[in-house]
Formats: C-alpha cells, structure tokens, sequence
C-alpha cells in the first residue's frame, strides 16, 4: 500500500500536464540479423521546464539563477514563500515509526495535544510508536510499553531544530536515516513535517550535484521551493503533500545536506517562480538533450535548448541496445518482430522530436504503444530516440518502401552465407560488406533461389533488377541473369 501510494502521488503530480499534438510521420526501422535493435537518443526524463545540465552549462556561461529560470519558465515572475511541508517517507515501508533516543527527544500526540518529553536512560536503544497507537521503548532485548496515545496520529520530534533518526529498512538490516522537523506517525505511514527551507536542504543536493555552480544550484533550489508549494497548494487537507522519490522529488533528510547547496538555498531564500499569481508548475529533468519538450502551460514550452548541449553533458546524446527478445517477451502477440514502424512524433527538434506512437511490426500482429512506454519498459534514458536503420531496411525504404518491387515485409531478417537478406512480400533484398544491399523479385528471384541462391554460383547481386534490352537483368559477383519480355524466360550468364 505504501509503494502505491508513492506511485500515485508521482502519476498524479505529472498529470497535470498534457503534451502538444504530435505529428505523423512515417520512419519504419527493420530488426538486422543479430536480433538489436540499436538507439540513438536525446536527452534524461521527460524534459519538460528546466534541464539540469542545462542549467549548469547555463551557469558556465556566467548566467545568472534569474537568467536561467527566466529561459526554462518564461513568462514567471519572482515571488516569496515558505511555511511547512508533510512528506511521505517511502524509504520506511514498516507500519511503525522507530527512532534513536536523544536528549530531548519528545512525543506529542496530536489528537490530545499534549507533548511529553521521553527519558533518556542507558538501555534503552529505540522508541516507537506501533499501529494500535502504543509509545514503546526497546530495552532489555524487548519492546516495553511506556504510553498509549489518545489521537490517530503522533510525532517524535527534538525542539531548536534539532535531527531526528529514524530507522528504516536497508539491504543488509536496519539502518538509520537523520531527519529536521518532525516525524509524524499516521495512516500506518511515516511522514516528515518541517520547514519548507529545511526540505530543501534535503532536495536540492540530491536532485543536482553540490559540486555544480552556485548559479545552477540557485536555479535548482529555486525550481525545486517553487514545485514543492504547487504540490503543497493542491494538496492542502492530505495526510501528506509530498513523496520523497522522482516522482515527486528526491528527498533524503539531513543526511544529504552540503554546505554548497546549503548557500545556494539560503541565497535564493523563500524565492518561488509565480504565474498569475499561483506557484508555477516547474517540472525539470535531467537533460533536454536540446530541445524541451511542451508541457501544456503557457511557460512549459518546447524551445531550442543550446545550454544543455555543453561537453560535460553525457545525456545529450546517448546509444543504447535492445533485444529484440526482450520485446517480444514483452508484448507476446507480435509473434517474431520485424521492425519497429514510428509514426507519430512531437513535431519539436531532431528527427521530428520526442516518439509518441510505435507500432511494432510482428510475424504474428502489430502492437501500438506509445514512445513513453517503451521507454519505461526498457529504461531509455527518454522516449525522444531513433532506430539504427539496417542496411536492408534503408534500402527497402529507397525503393518505396511497401509499394515498392518487393512490397511489405513478411519475415525477419535472417543470416545467409557472408551476409543477411529479408524477405518481403514480393520479393527480398540481399546485403553483404562487399555489395550493400540490393533487391531481388519475380521471376529472377525464382531462378536465383532455384540456382541456390546466396549460396550457390551467383553469391550476392550487385545491383538491383534494371532494365536492358528486351527484358530486365540483376548482376551478381558470379554472374547475371536476364529476363526476356519475349518468352518470359530468365537466362543465367555465369562470369
């Protein structure tokens, strides 16, 4: 219920915008003989508003925090905010809220409001507060009872400011994890009440390296107050109003803080990007890779993003490789993939921009799905890519693609002697290192493959099937064929 909840709060969080229309296009990509399907890419995350790197290339180019929210959120103007913040703690996935002792820790219940403060005696190595409301300290190998709280919801918390510990589930046992403010149990859940500029000193580190310019960082602690108050003004009577994951924003307690960030948050003070007035909704990612994409709000836009291009950037552009195995374990009713058929993109940057609809070409069907779910389904760094063409894929697009001599696909790719061919409605097409790629039909295709084909005398063609006098003829490294108009024959002319 906890992992659900966190997931629910990211979904909802990015809901609240909707891409522009996309435009159709027509890109097919064929699968080659070695079953990959390779990708280029642009860019990290989703990127709508700011980029990260983009915000620090920004600031190696000696711009401002102002210059750079001014690029990312147009249309924004400055304003002032603060106050407190409840953020649901995903990292503690028990029903109990468990905590070290301290000096001065304390307890409140909050249905009684009353606070006590809890002894501090050796011995005694936890506290916490179960499901059914029970205050309990560890001591003596055994939970003991020390108070019944009166309300549904209680809080460990140390006043002047003082960190809390809270112990939470790792991979090798219990570890502990620091937390400002207060730690408040509820709904079986534990959440972290403080001040919205302590939050972000927990934030601001984890979503950008400390180690960038102040600029950036600025511009960061900026985004990240600003988004924050717009969850927190949508969702005001909620147990909580924030998760601590990249659904929401990632958030690790006092544990994370920098003294760096800890000065860029601290110069940027109660600063919040407004829009008619409201808190903005300032998305940011990683990288743009050049181009942001549209969020559906008057500051969100698609524009040219040259900042995030800078050569420290490694998401900018960026390969990868799938199996096609693995999409068709994936989406089991497309039978043996063929190729991958893009026909809808955002119509913003590169190659047409980010993917927005893929229709995947199978022996058995064709399954649609969108850029985004291949690429949370096969963790792309974003859904703006393109397909490596095959050899025997760019070739059947110049010849026309399904109305082409060949017509539609048929089969996968498969290996032949010294190469690869595909064969087609119509026909096939050949390739090797040594002759590229060419296509074979009809009745010259019928005596290649009777005479053996790739494997036999003729080995590869060397061009496509052309005109000659009375007839059409294709070459090949062994050879020729010819097809006569005037006895519907086909010759071979062994070289």
């Amino acid at each position: 219920m906890r992992t659900l909840r966190a997931l629910l709060v990211g979904l909802l969080a990015m809901a609240v915008v909707v891409g522009a229309a996309g435009v159709a296009t027509a890109r097919t990509h064929l699968i080659d003989v070695r079953r990959d399907v390779r990708l280029t890419g642009h860019g990290y995350g989703h990127g709508i508003g700011m980029s990260q790197y983009g915000a620090e290339g920004a600031a190696r180019e000696g711009r401002t925090w102002r210059e750079i929210v001014s690029f990312y959120y147009p249309g924004t103007t400055i304003g002032r905010g603060g106050g407190t913040l409840r953020v649901l703690i995903t990292a503690d996935t028990t029903a109990d809220v468990k905590v070290s002792p301290a000096p001065n820790l304390h307890i409140r219940d909050l249905g009684a409001r009353r606070a006590w403060e809890l002894p501090a005696r050796a011995g005694i190595s936890r506290w916490r507060i179960n499901p059914n409301r029970w205050v309990q300290r560890y001591e003596d190998g055994r939970w003991r009872r020390w108070r019944q709280m009166d309300g549904p919801s209680s809080e460990f918390y140390r006043p002047g400011g003082a960190t809390v510990d809270l112990w939470v589930p790792g991979s090798g046992g219990e570890v502990t994890k620091a937390y400002r403010g207060r730690l408040r149990a509820t709904h079986d859940d534990t959440v972290n009440v403080l001040q919205l500029e302590d939050y972000l000193r927990g934030v601001v580190p984890r979503e950008m390296p400390a180690s960038w310019s102040s600029e950036a960082l600025k511009s960061q602690a900026v985004a990240a107050r600003t988004y924050a108050i717009r969850l927190r003004a949508e969702n005001p009577r909620r147990y909580y109003q924030m998760c601590d994951t990249t659904s929401c924003q990632v958030y690790e307690g006092a544990d994370a803080e920098d003294a760096r960030s800890d000065a860029a948050i601290q110069a940027t003070a109660h600063r919040v990007l407004r829009y008619d007035g409201a808190p903005a909704l300032t998305m940011f990612s990683s990288s743009t890779g050049g181009w942001s994409a549209d969020g559906g709000l008057p500051y969100l836009r698609a524009r040219r993003d040259t900042w995030d291009g800078w050569n420290g950037n490694p998401m900018h552009t960026w390969h990868t490789t799938i199996s096609a195995a693995s999409i068709e374990s994936r989406y089991p009713a497309i039978g043996r993939l063929i190729g991958l058929d893009i026909v809808k993109r955002s119509g913003d940057g590169r190659w047409g921009g980010r993917v927005e609809q893929v229709v995947l070409d199978g022996t058995s069907g064709d399954v649609t799905v969108s850029g985004t779910d291949l690429r949370f389904s096969f963790g792309l760094r974003s859904h703006w890519f393109r397909p490596t063409s095959t050899a025997i894929g760019t070739k059947w697009r110049k010849l026309g693609r399904e109305s082409s001599a060949v017509g539609g696909t048929k089969r996968p790719e498969y290996a032949t002697r010294g190469g690869a061919a595909q064969v087609f409605d119509r026909g096939r097409i050949y390739w090797s290192k040594e002759t590229g790629a060419h296509e074979v039909h009809g009745a010259v295709l019928k005596r290649y493959l009777h005479l053996g084909g790739a494997k036999g005398r003729l080995r590869f063609p060397t061009t496509d099937e052309h005109a000659v006098r009375g007839g059409r003829a294709s070459d090949f490294q062994g050879g020729r064929l010819v097809w006569h108009r005037a006895s519907k024959r086909v010759t071979v002319r062994y070289f």
